[in-house]
């Protein structure tokens, strides 16, 4: 064997393991995340409407008023850091008008910063805890920093009031993914499937590759990571199945693709591993885990040449460190 060959497979496999592993830790498991609707054209406009209408009535200091219109054109930007300096300082000059601590709360989560928002929907909560809103924004948030059980708490208060809303049980089912509780996240994603008919979906042909409002993307996302769900506790017939469902569903569901794709590499049915792959990457050419896996596989196979150009493209996509570190022992160009 050359040692060119040896180095990057005993690499390939340490490598692979680790990526698989990750997965199984329950990183796959992608909730709805609304954060881009938040800053919507329409949203934008829906706050600056409300603004205009509260200062004609009295309800908001005018001078308040014009600090969060101009948060709202930097909103357009993409300038958080300077959206939020204008909503503090429009609470400041009036802290009477609590919707500004709720555009601050969205604003830091925007902005990443996620035990700010926590705090912000907290203080929130204690002052209007009837708006479902800020418990369902909050179980992003606390998502977002690991505390699983506290997200669910805020989910189950909103699904009591909401038993019909599928997303709410879809976002449930994902944060029991995260947390390894991969029967209850079956459970969550089979009642997302019964009540999201086919009839509703077929009314919304157009649906975005990521998670959107639309009722057939929960579906095809249910179907989707129920599959991956089933794969964890073993049941690989009803895991390929599910996973078969959501691609008739949606075709370009390329996470679909990638999971049946390492089903099948641990099953070492390489053929069938390297056509999921590459059917996630021709769905989705910005799939960076599905060059790293394809490019993985070749090496596996001893096709290193292949290998490295998969690898130097998911580098061009913004993950370097496997091109990287195959270059630096000299089995990449």
């Amino acid at each position: 064997m050359e040692p060119t060959f040896r180095l990057i497979g005993i690499f390939v496999v340490i490598f692979f393991i680790f990526i698989v592993s990750c997965s199984i830790a329950g990183e796959d498991f992608k909730l709805y995340d609304p954060d881009k609707n938040f800053e919507s054209d329409s949203n934008l406009q829906l706050i600056k409407t409300n603004a205009e209408k509260n200062v004609e009535i009295g309800k908001l200091d005018e001078d308040a008023a014009e600090h969060i219109f101009k948060a709202l054109e930097y909103a357009k930007e993409g300038n958080t850091d300077k959206q939020l300096e204008e909503y503090k300082l429009a609470i400041q000059l009036d802290p009477t008008y609590w919707m500004i601590d709720h555009y601050i709360a969205r604003c830091c989560y925007i902005n990443g910063r996620y035990k700010d928002a926590i705090a912000y929907y907290s203080k929130l909560i204690e002052l209007r805890h009837e708006y479902t809103v800020l418990y369902e924004e909050r179980a992003l948030a606390l998502t977002r920093i690991g505390l699983y059980s506290s997200a669910l708490s805020d989910l189950n208060k909103v699904i009591a009031i909401k038993p019909k809303a599928g997303y709410l049980y879809y976002n449930r089912g994902c944060i029991y993914g995260k947390y390894l509780k991969f029967d209850d996240a079956i459970t969550e994603f089979s009642k997302v499937i019964e009540l999201e008919g086919d009839n509703i979906f077929q009314k919304n042909p157009k649906c975005c590759i990521k998670i959107s409002l639309f009722p057939r993307c929960w579906r095809y996302m249910s179907y989707c990571y129920r599959g991956w769900a089933y794969y964890q506790i073993g049941d690989e017939k009803k895991a390929i199945r599910d996973l078969n469902k959501s691609i008739k569903i949606e075709p370009r569901c390329d996470d679909s693709y990638i999971y049946l794709g390492k089903i099948y590499q641990w099953k070492n049915k390489l053929r069938f591993a390297k056509y999921y792959y590459s059917k996630a990457i021709k769905t989705n050419p910005n799939n960076v885990e599905g060059y790293i896996l394809r490019g993985l596989l070749y090496c596996k196979k001893g096709k290193n040449k292949k290998g490295c150009t998969d690898f130097k493209k998911a580098c061009e996509l913004g993950y370097c460190d496997l091109y990287e570190k195959v270059k630096k022992n000299g089995d990449c160009e």
